[in-house]
């Protein structure tokens, strides 16, 4: 019956067709021969596609389309073997490919580079199967030959895409040191040198290895000290693995004293949650350059978060002002920048909606929510309109608004969900979300972030077994989760148990999160709980300096007032009222301890 099939149009791909008609055929195929033409006919080319070849390609589709992938593979590698023609090896590779056969894909690609050895498509195909297959060793010649097949205006371009090459691999320091060796003697040439460096540079960050990542940037700068790269790429990296990192970044943005720097540093700094230095780097950055519109946005939702109203309105208006004049400026891409511009004027005008609502008033909460005109910004915009509907008493249909917000992906029923549970957190239903939550669960029992957020409700409802079950779990899943590890380790510390194991939970989550200052906080907690005050005071003040959190000056100005310091300890609580008047964990402190600021 298959033999029959060859000669039935019904079972040929469009794709058989095209090539055993034309892709395979000498041009002479092509045209019609005139009976009129009076000139000596050439001999003909003999064309690669004869008889039995037609009939391989014919059958190796046929077999592949029948489900029978290996002997489709088998006989278009043949076929591409026998005409040598770069189409076959492709489509023997997409086989092997669809198929999810490493082995073949990597004998196809195998063959096709050494039947095209100045093909850069093949030797690139040949470089991404083996690195699939993280065979990282084999890549060096592939890789080598990536860099010096490449033209020269695109050498800059291959080196600058190597770190996302090779960013899956399981052996990143493997791969590292691979890298290194492949590019080093391009670090020696004027126009490639920096490239080379800083791509070495992502590699080591990659492999955990921060001092090596901080020399080679600084060798990258001073191959081209004119070029902000090389400081640029220090501030992506320098949280929170390297301190070093972050020291060379800060001398050199303020050496160049560009203001785009100041920004970049300042984006760093809020990324870590290191919120009070990142104002200040956003404040250096619009003292220099006034019309940097980002900088005024980065620094509005930074004076947000730390509650300084007026200061945050002024920035905020002052970058939609500045955008208004850039809507009307002609760019090449107009349609990218009018996005970038939309979802930048969203943030400015939800963080405004948030600043009247925080002095109830709703009616101008709800003027800056409906400049917000973005499609993908509904969800952000109605949670701040059932988060408006809620602080006047209105729950439930606040609740029903969200619930009300169409979800087209599985995507946005989860951020839907997210956003319920947000609501009835904020307004003390912690059961009510609990509940939610955990019929979430039960729908996607392997997210590991639903069961976190379960744990961290149940833990507010004193559930501690529970909350520690789920905690477990979320180990399980996720062994390098450093939030869960010093979630329960606090939840120990806290209560004054197990204190041991707490430390050690702690020290874990340190571990895969070193310098988090959630994490010192934790840890200082815990020596307070075991009496070692000073130890206490000195992590609790760095985590404070990292970040200025109310429940950080509650934990601070406790241990504090503990030792005597009892203005230093008001000042630090002080603060923390000015973030968060209605923190939690600071108005019980202060009760506790029978204190009035």
């Amino acid at each position: 019956m298959k033999f029959n099939r060859l000669f039935s149009a019904e079972g040929l791909s469009p794709w058989v067709v095209c090539v055993a008609l034309v892709g395979l055929a000498p041009a002479a195929w092509s045209e019609e021969a005139s009976p009129s033409d009076s000139k000596p006919v050439e001999e003909p080319t003999h064309s690669a596609l004869n008889a039995p070849l037609f009939y391989e390609i014919l059958l190796g589709e046929m077999e592949a389309q029948n489900g029978q992938a290996g002997n489709g593979f088998s006989l278009l590698l043949d076929a591409a073997r026998r005409s040598n023609d770069p189409r076959l090896f492709a489509r023997a590779l997409s086989i092997a490919l669809e198929a999810h056969s490493g082995e073949s894909a990597l004998q196809a690609a195998t063959q096709w580079q050494a039947a095209e050895p100045k093909s850069r498509e093949a030797n690139f195909k040949l470089l991404q199967v083996l690195l699939a297959l993280n065979r990282v060793p084999e890549t060096k010649a592939p890789l080598e030959r990536e860099i010096a097949l490449a033209p020269v205006a695109f050498k800059i371009g291959v080196l600058a895409n190597i770190p996302s090459l090779y960013a899956n691999v399981s052996n990143k320091k493997e791969a590292a040191e691979l890298v290194e060796k492949v590019l080093k003697p391009l670090t020696t040439e004027t126009s490639l040198s920096m490239s080379a460096w800083l791509s070495i540079a992502r590699m080591q960050a990659l492999a955990n290895e921060p001092d090596k990542a901080l020399k080679s940037i600084q060798a990258a700068a001073k191959s081209n000290p004119d070029n902000d790269l090389p400081v640029l790429l220090a501030l992506d990296l320098m949280q929170p693995k390297a301190p070093e990192m972050e020291q060379w970044a800060q001398a050199q943005t303020q050496l160049r004293g560009k203001a785009f720097l100041h920004l970049a540093y300042a984006r760093a700094l809020a990324e870590a949650q290191r919120l009070t230095p990142a104002e200040l780097q956003a404040q250096a950055a619009v003292k220099k350059d006034p019309q940097l519109a980002d900088a005024w946005l980065l620094l509005g939702v930074l004076q947000t978060q730390e509650n300084a109203a007026l200061q945050a309105e002024q920035s905020l208006t002052t970058y939609l002002s500045l955008v208004k004049e850039k809507t009307k400026e002609k760019t090449e891409d107009k349609a990218e920048t009018a996005d970038a511009l939309e979802r930048g004027r969203t943030q400015a005008y939800l963080a405004l909606a948030q600043l009247a609502e925080k002095r109830q008033d709703f009616k101008t909460a709800e003027k800056w929510m409906a400049e917000i005109k973005r499609p993908h910004d509904l969800l952000a915009v109605q949670s701040r309109r059932a988060s408006l509907m809620a602080a006047q008493g209105q729950l439930e249909a606040g609740l029903a608004l969200l619930q009300a917000v169409p979800d087209n992906s599985p995507d946005d029923a989860r951020g839907k969900l997210i956003a319920q549970v947000q609501l009835l957190r904020d307004h003390h239903q912690t059961a009510r979300a609990m509940d939610l939550l955990a019929k979430a669960s039960t729908l996607n029992p392997d997210d590991a972030d639903l069961l976190y957020e379960q744990a961290m409700l149940a833990e507010k409802l004193g559930l501690f077994d529970k909350m520690e079950s789920l905690l477990r779990d979320v180990m399980a899943k996720q062994p390098n989760n450093p939030s869960a590890f010093n979630a329960l380790g606090y939840s120990l510390a806290d209560r004054g148990i197990r204190l041991a194991e707490a430390r050690d939970l702690i020290q874990k989550a340190l571990t895969n999160a070193p310098n988090d200052p959630f994490i010192t906080d934790s840890l200082g907690w815990l020596e307070f709980k075991a009496g070692r005050l000073a130890l206490a005071a000195q992590l609790l003040k760095q985590a404070f300096k990292d970040k200025e959190d109310p429940e950080i000056a509650a934990h601070l100005g406790e241990v504090l007032w503990q030792q005597g310091e009892q203005a230093q300890a008001k000042t630090v609580w002080q603060r923390g009222m000015t973030l968060s008047p209605k923190n939690e964990a600071l108005q019980n402190t202060l009760s506790r301890l029978g204190v009035k600021l």
